[in-house]
């Protein structure tokens, strides 16, 4: 009786012992998923932060576009002004028959 006990507690062991080669192997597996996953979870967040990062570019492109119109809005209202004040000027000259400026 005591040896069929012993074979059966061997058997098990052999069991317990594929049973925890087959969970290494799993494992295994698993961190190669994992990996996988994690590899392909930062290409997308280096994706997304590219793409941020552009359309805070294109954000930036689009405000400094409407400076640079500003700009030349304010250039061209104070080429008119001076025109117009040294029309005024060469006027004021002519009118008391001195050379224009």
């Amino acid at each position: 009786m005591q040896a069929q006990a012993v074979k059966e507690a061997a058997v098990c062991v052999q069991e317990l012992e594929s049973q925890v080669v087959a969970l290494k192997q799993e494992r295994a597996q698993l961190r190669i998923q994992t990996d996988s996953h994690l590899d392909s979870k930062n290409e997308l967040t280096e994706a997304v932060s590219k793409d941020a990062g552009i359309a805070s570019l294109e954000a930036d492109v689009r405000a400094l576009e409407g400076e640079l119109e500003c700009a030349k809005l304010q250039v061209e209202q104070h080429s008119g002004s001076h025109e117009s004040s040294r029309g005024t000027v060469a006027q004021q000259y002519r009118d008391i028959g001195g050379l224009e400026p």
